[in-house]
């Protein structure tokens, strides 16, 4: 727990909120990091019903070195709702046009569960985006896909994510609500990130946590073997297991997921 309070702290002094008008919605984010990063900008993706609130401690230690961002996802978080339910598709789509309206060019993704499949799908589609991608407790587990299992799960994860989570999680739940989460899950849910991954050619990590009730720790290490060869010529992703992690590890364990993201930079291309 000191990790996350340490890095809570870090993020108020680190990193500020800032607003594009995406399309016909505003979306909201946060930034931080001078503009003489030492690498690549490092771009952070929410999971399912929350927001860039929770990823921030992890963002901001990374600020110290790096351009960091993260945006809430059109009806997630402060970004304003669209009039209708953003398809899986679209959610890229807008995560895309944040990019632009932010004017980051090649970078390094973070996602975290939902946010993964999101940034696989966008370097699948846009690969000159993407330098890397690390992937920290990915979703769909192939033997929890349902949408039954998946909220079981969840609930399951509960007691082992620190109780400072709760606030975050609850208010961007309830800012998002119950119809725009399960229909965005319902989406996510045929996705297939197993099947995109042998195709991705920029150096990728996948995190686990050892206490997590949602992704197993079987799936993930299935996903860092079914990656294709990099550019840099390694095989597969490298695979990191936090063994007091939960799902929400960028929250949880900042520093931990910094170290990760800062061994995986090291092999981007320049």
């Amino acid at each position: 727990m000191l990790e996350g309070r340490e890095g809570a702290g870090l993020a108020a002094a680190r990193l500020t909120s800032v607003s594009n008008v995406v399309g016909d919605v505003r979306m909201h984010g946060l930034i931080g990091g001078a503009r003489r990063g030492t690498s690549h900008p490092l771009v952070f993706v929410h999971g399912l019903g929350v927001s860039s609130r929770y990823l921030a401690p992890t963002m901001a230690v990374l600020a110290e070195r790096h351009i960091v961002t993260g945006p809430d996802l059109p009806g997630f978080g402060r970004s304003a709702s669209p009039k209708h339910v953003l398809s899986f598709g679209q959610l890229v789509d807008a995560l895309a046009a944040w990019l632009d309206a932010r004017a980051i060019g090649p970078a390094v993704l973070i996602g975290n569960s939902l946010g993964c499949q999101l940034i696989v799908e966008l370097a699948r589609r846009e690969p000159g985006r993407v330098r890397g991608l690390v992937l920290n407790a990915p979703t769909m587990d192939p033997a929890r896909r349902s949408m039954f299992r998946i909220i079981a799960r969840a609930a399951l994860d509960i007691p082992h994510e620190p109780f400072a989570l709760a606030p975050i999680v609850i208010g961007d739940y309830l800012r998002a609500g119950p119809v725009r989460i399960l229909r965005t899950l319902r989406d996510a849910l045929d996705d297939r990130i197993e099947n995109k991954l042998p195709g991705i050619t920029v150096p990728v990590a996948v995190v686990c946590g050892a206490r997590d009730r949602i992704v197993s720790v079987q799936w993930c290490e299935e996903l860092a073997r079914l990656v294709g060869t990099a550019v840099d010529g390694s095989r597969g992703a490298s695979f990191h297991l936090v063994p007091h992690g939960a799902h929400a590890l960028p929250f949880e364990h900042p520093h931990t997921c910094a170290a990760f993201i800062e061994s995986l930079v090291s092999r981007v291309s320049p």
